[in-house]
């Protein structure tokens, strides 16, 4: 008895290990569906139907992540407030906008974060920003 060919078109091998370099380094799912030479369809097809491909790119993703947060992390330290701002704003909870009840109608406020009137001394310190020394206050 013959064996019959399976029809349908060849499944393209595509390498794991280069398609969570390719997330570590930051791409888009376009661009590494592009570069490892597959299209976008094939690609998110992959990605659904194995798991050791959408684990390949949650891998490389992390990777990405874990640079990303370090540098973020360095640049709080080093006092950048716009990174400081950044972060308590995604891990901390914290917005621009205060919510006031006032006779059951809420109101908004637009609210501006001074670290060093806004952040205890603790906080301050851990962030590496500079503690005002209260002995020593400018005086007009």
């Amino acid at each position: 008895m013959a064996h019959k060919k399976k029809a349908g078109r060849k499944k393209i091998e595509i390498d794991l290990t280069g398609v969570a370099e390719l997330a570590a380094q930051g791409n888009d799912y376009k661009t590494i569906a592009l570069l490892m030479g597959v299209s976008e369809s094939t690609f998110h097809r992959r990605k659904k139907d194995s798991e050791d491909f959408a684990n390949a790119i949650k891998k490389g993703n992390a990777k990405c992540v874990k640079v990303v947060v370090s540098e973020l992390l360095k640049s709080i330290l080093k006092g950048n407030i716009a990174a400081i701002i950044f972060y308590l704003k995604c891990k901390a909870g914290w917005n621009e906008l205060a919510d006031v009840m006032q006779e059951e109608k809420t109101q908004k406020f637009k609210v501006t974060i001074e670290p060093s009137r806004d952040l205890t001394d603790e906080q301050t310190k851990l962030l590496g920003l500079s503690v005002p020394n209260p002995q020593f206050k400018k005086t007009d």
